[in-house]
């Protein structure tokens, strides 16, 4: 049978035994602690270089398809200037070709009634010679 002495040694030493273990564990624990935050710090400086990477070949592509869109555009726009200047063109042409149909037969009809108007002056002034011939004929002399 053990002896309260013998029972007070076996209690303290379980006490310094489960202290022993909980000092240790406490010192694997923060080891593990250590090590996960560093692992944890390596990870997040890798994602962050991961990100960084992602982030400039997307800025990449962008710019990429924006100079591609720009491109597309200018050469729509281009296309679609000529396209109006054509157009532009050609209305001018028809218009150019009506005002020219109008205006040749009117040109014609103004000069012949230029011409009409002509005569008739040419006419008139030989009448009034005429007149004013037989006038000085009849006035007493």
């Amino acid at each position: 049978m053990l002896t309260d002495d013998d029972k007070q040694w076996m209690l303290q030493q379980q006490n310094e035994q489960r202290e022993h273990l909980r000092q240790e564990m406490k010192g694997q624990l923060n080891e593990q602690r250590e090590s996960l935050l560093q692992r944890m710090d390596g990870l997040q400086e890798y994602l962050v270089h991961q990100m960084d990477e992602q982030r400039e070949s997307l800025l990449q592509r962008m710019n990429g398809l924006q100079d591609s869109l720009r491109q597309e555009m200018k050469g729509q726009l281009d296309g679609q200037r000529e396209y109006l200047l054509e157009r532009l063109e050609a209305v001018e042409t028809r218009l150019l070709t009506e005002f020219h149909k109008w205006a040749s037969p009117f040109e014609a009809r103004q000069r012949t009634h230029a011409a009409a108007l002509r005569a008739i002056d040419l006419e008139m002034e030989a009448l009034q010679e005429k007149v004013k011939k037989i006038e000085e004929g009849r006035r007493p002399s």
